[in-house]
């Protein structure tokens, strides 16, 4: 029927309705009066189409009591219930009427195991439920199976396609909850998600609930296997290539993915050479990359290292991980030698090799096998130097030089490179009371003649500059010993007027020349008793102060040497029976350190002791006994003299 509203304000009108009851399903057609509608009110009713359709309760038509919908807005079909009473409480409502049935309804999934493992079987358990209000036709599930399961079996007798993964669940009744379990076998690896959606011909009010998931994590079939293999002989030596072989298996299944490989060298060595059969390896960080690595496949690398000075075991570990399996190492080792054959020379050098002056050892090491000799544990080197020196200090050339000066003792320990050499230098300081002795010693190198880390050889240093080998290193303390002698020669008896002549000797009983230092070797002042003439001497130079009466001398005394110094005098006119004496003082080098640091005074040779002065006595003056004749001729020779002395002065 096309029932028309009358008139456009509030009121009643007669109307023909049809009246179907959804609850029984019965209908009737009856006339009744009916609340009228403004144009306002009419906009708030749901209106779709010419025809309305009524019941006689909301209730009827599966809605809640008072609801109200916009028809515009809405635009579905639908109707507008007008209960035909008027009374008190029972006036018209506006209700929203839908024009399709609505439902809710629901799927929920479980999946077991949760984590299983490749080839067994999981059950995924779907449910569909309808949460009504109204019963539900059309229903489908879709759970189709995902990469990594296989279908088995289910239990829906046939509702189930496997090849879509559609479940076709028809009609649900209000309430209603139907289930199928699926079986299927575990293929893959990794996370597999599991998804079911449901859906039907009715309206569904809940989208939250339309959908279910599960994850399950399989583990991957793979295996990493490493192997290591030393492909070249041991023991290598120092500086020698090795080739290690490295595999790499994946004994499972499933693909290995982004396999990496490092090739850990210890102690540092140098990779100069790598094949690998697949991936890429790269010398300088030893680390080789790979893809992926098929089930049951092999892939292999060749490295070639370099290795370095040492002694004792190189190891390479090989150590690989994947993405999807757990990692894998293996060591292989070859054991590096390296022999030495060290000599060594020791040489001494000094400005005087005098008491108290410095001397310097030079002491080289030299390795001339083809691989260095390294720096093991003990000494390399030792020399304790001798009681006659002191110890002041020691350098290197390269390694370490220690200086115990407390035990006089020089160590020394470092590397000494294949076809090398090393130079240590030790200074020391020669000891009092060694002068004239042979100071001697020598050092001990040790080194590692069969290359397996260990100092087992030793050899004596040997001086260069004597015959033969493994000769010990000496030099003779060097010293000038100076003495000086005087004597006198005077005419017996020693009269005023005569001569007096001194003969000095000098004689340095050293191993070593006394030079011409700064200064007077010798002086000697004369005493009043005498008067100088002249001085003279062997060697060197003697010079004669007449003014002052002294005699100074400078030059050198050769060793085991001596200068003799000759010097004149006149006996002045002294009393009878005085003492004339004196001595000379004389200095000389005695630790040639060019300065005269060492004085003495002459010995007299006759006079018992040392350090004596030389004398000698004026003679008492003797007058001859004359004749008469005799006093005559003087006394006229005396006036004939006094007066020539007066003659010459009155002409002056």
């Amino acid at each position: 029927m096309s029932p028309t509203f009358g008139g456009t304000g509030t009121g009643q009108d007669t109307f023909i309705n049809s009246t179907i009851d959804l609850a029984t399903g019965g209908a009737a057609l009856r006339t009744s009066y009916v609340n009228r509608l403004s144009a306002a009110q009419a906009n708030s009713a749901l209106y779709g189409s010419n025809v309305i359709i009524l019941a006689a309760t909301p209730a009827q038509l599966g809605l809640a009591v008072g609801t109200t919908a916009n028809m515009t807005a809405n635009a579905s079909l639908g109707a507008l219930l007008l209960h035909h009473h008027n009374g008190s409480g029972k006036r018209a409502q506006v209700v929203a009427l839908q024009g399709a049935t609505s439902t809710d309804l629901a799927v929920t999934q479980t999946l077991t195991p949760a984590a299983p493992t490749q080839g067994q079987n999981v059950t995924i358990a779907v449910s569909a439920t309808n949460n009504g209000p109204t019963n539900a036709t059309g229903v489908v599930v879709n759970a189709p199976l995902p990469a990594g399961l296989t279908y088995v079996s289910d239990t829906g007798a046939g509702a189930y396609n496997s090849a879509t993964g559609v479940w076709t669940v028809g009609a649900l009744t209000n309430a209603q909850t139907t289930s199928i379990s699926i079986v299927a076998t575990v293929s893959g690896s990794g996370n597999i998600t599991m998804m079911s959606a449901i859906s039907g011909d009715q309206v569904d009010t809940n989208s939250v609930n339309d959908s279910a998931s599960n994850t399950i994590t399989v583990a991957a079939q793979t295996a990493l296997a490493v192997t290591n293999v030393l492909a070249t002989a041991s023991p290598v030596l120092a500086g020698g290539a090795s080739t290690f072989n490295i595999t790499v298996k994946n004994t499972g299944v499933d693909t290995l993915l982004n396999v990496s490989l490092s090739a850990v060298r210890l102690p540092a060595a140098t990779i100069t050479a790598s094949t690998p059969s697949s991936g890429s390896f790269n010398n300088a960080t030893g680390v080789w990359t790979i893809a992926s690595i098929a089930g049951g496949a092999t892939v292999t690398l060749s490295i070639t290292i370099t290795a370095p000075s040492m002694a004792g075991p190189l190891t390479v570990t090989a150590s690989g991980t994947a993405e999807n399996a757990p990692a894998a190492s293996q060591a292989a080792s070859v054991n590096v030698i390296s022999p030495a054959l060290v000599t060594a020379t020791k040489t001494v050098t000094g400005a005087t090799y005098a008491i108290g002056s410095s001397v310097t050892y030079s002491v080289t090491l030299s390795n001339t096998a083809a691989t260095a000799q390294l720096d093991n544990p003990g000494n390399e080197f030792t020399d304790v130097l001798p009681s006659g020196l002191t110890l002041v200090s020691a350098t290197a050339s390269s390694g370490t030089a220690v200086a115990t000066i407390g035990t006089n003792t020089v160590t020394w320990n470092g590397v000494i490179a294949a076809s090398a050499s090393v130079t240590i230098t030790i200074t020391a300081t020669v000891n009092a009371g060694t002068a004239g002795s042979t100071i001697s010693n020598q050092g001990t190198a040790a080194f590692d003649a069969d290359g397996n880390g260990t100092n087992e050889s030793t050899v004596l240093t040997d001086d260069p500059a004597v015959t033969g080998p493994a000769d010990s290193t000496s030099f003779v303390v060097r010293n000038a010993s100076v003495t000086a002698t005087k004597v006198v020669a005077v005419a017996s008896p020693a009269a005023v007027g005569g001569g007096a002549v001194y003969t000095i000797v000098l004689s340095n009983t050293g191993n070593a020349a006394t030079l011409d230092n700064p200064g007077d070797e010798l002086t000697d002042v004369l005493p009043f008793g005498v008067t100088l003439t002249s001085a003279t001497a062997t060697s060197g130079t003697a010079i004669a102060n007449t003014g002052t009466g002294t005699v100074t001398w400078n030059g050198s005394i050769a060793a085991n040497g001596s200068v003799t110094i000759t010097i004149n005098t006149v006996i002045n006119n002294l009393a009878p029976g005085i003492l004339v004496s004196n001595q000379a003082r004389y200095a000389f080098d005695a630790d040639l350190n060019g300065s005269n640091e060492s004085t003495g005074v002459t010995d007299d040779p006759t006079v018992a002791g040392t350090a004596n002065a030389t004398t000698f006595a004026v003679a008492p003056l003797i007058v001859p006994t004359l004749s008469n004749l005799a006093l005559i001729l003087l006394s006229l020779m005396i006036f004939a003299w006094g007066a020539n002395l007066t003659l010459r002065r009155f002409r002056q």
